[in-house]
């Protein structure tokens, strides 16, 4: 009950946050890059809920390279609150370097939650935010059913939806 209390409480904090800067203003991405980005982070998702570390790091790598380039975009920019976050994720990408499958699935949960935040301020169709309580962490997938990657086939049903996306 108590562990149930806490992930309720940790829910409400992050959705809380995300209202206020969402209240604060609207972080729009240049159109289809917030889609590129998640495209390149779901693979990392779906490795780690697969018990594989095959193409983590890659992934991260190509993750950091593309949030930098919206970054460096001439144009069109993103807006205050999204450069921000593009911040974020470029630092929790590139700092994904482990071998292990642990601790990548710890480095794994600052990504996630820049990637998230990303998300819940301008969705993706067809991809959900998604919480697993028991590693008190956040991640994107596309929408169906829950494919945790902090604990891969151990739990992998563990999680529930936060925000769902329809295509």
């Amino acid at each position: 009950m108590r562990m149930r209390t806490k992930a309720m409480g940790t829910t409400m904090a992050f959705l809380g946050t995300l209202a206020l800067v969402s209240a604060a203003g609207a972080a729009e991405m240049p159109a289809g890059t917030l889609e590129k980005l998640v495209g390149l982070y779901v693979p990392m998702q779906e490795a780690l809920a697969g018990d594989s570390v095959a193409t983590v790091k890659e992934q991260a790598a190509k993750v950091a390279t593309e949030a930098e380039a919206i970054l460096k975009t001439k144009g069109e920019k993103p807006s205050i609150d999204a450069i921000e976050g593009l911040e974020a994720v470029v630092a929790a990408a590139k700092a994904m370097n482990a071998a292990e499958i642990k601790a990548l699935r710890e480095q794994f949960k600052p990504l996630s939650s820049a990637v998230a935040r990303l998300v819940e301020k301008q969705a993706v169709a067809g991809h959900g935010i998604y919480f697993c309580p028991m590693a008190d962490a956040y991640w994107i997938q596309k929408s169906g059913a829950v494919k945790n990657p902090y604990y891969g086939a151990k739990m992998l049903g563990c999680g529930e939806v936060v925000k769902k996306v329809e295509a």
